[in-house]
């Protein structure tokens, strides 16, 4: 193809400065139409994001003000139950102790005394036996009973053989000592 180009250097020059000058002012108006675009698209998130934001804040204080009731009532609820643990946990069932006890006393065995000590978990029998054997069933089977881990027993005791006066004592095991 053939190309014949009539104008002068001059015009030529005007042209191409125009073409250019055309071509600039639509690259910055494109720029600054996306600008615009995405100055608009910030406002406008900002707004939205502020306003939900603001939302989000009073409803986590509404929780907030909810669940302070909620954890205060299971603090409490908590402080309770450990009060309750650390009393079950100091204290010995009497009468299930007594009653094991009783269970194991022969007839021929009678105790005069029960001494219980609940401040320093101490134990003191002192009873009449017909006989020696039937003392010595009889302590065997109170240390068999785990009221005490070890019953201490005189000498004394085993003196006589029959129509003995016996004192047994020892120290009272928990529960949670076993």
């Amino acid at each position: 193809m053939l190309t014949a180009n009539l104008l002068d250097k001059n015009l030529k020059k005007r042209v191409n400065k125009q073409k250019i000058k055309t071509l600039v002012a639509k690259i910055f108006g494109t720029i600054t139409f996306y600008f615009f675009l995405i100055c608009l698209t910030l406002v406008a998130s900002s707004f939205y994001f502020k306003n939900n934001f603001i939302e989000l804040n009073q409803k986590k204080q509404e929780v907030a003000q909810n669940n302070h009731q909620l954890f205060d009532d299971i603090n409490r609820i908590d402080r309770e139950m450990n009060k309750i643990v650390d009393f079950q946990e100091n204290q010995i069932n009497w009468s299930e102790k007594i009653l094991d006890l009783s269970s194991i006393v022969p007839a021929d065995i009678m105790i005069k005394q029960l001494q219980i000590s609940k401040k320093d978990l101490t134990f003191r029998i002192t009873g009449m036996a017909k006989n020696r054997d039937s003392f010595l069933v009889f302590k065997k089977d109170l240390e068999d009973l785990n009221f005490s881990p070890k019953v201490i027993s005189p000498l004394s005791n085993i003196t006589s053989k029959e129509n003995l006066t016996f004192n047994l004592s020892g120290h009272i095991q928990k529960e949670n000592e076993k």
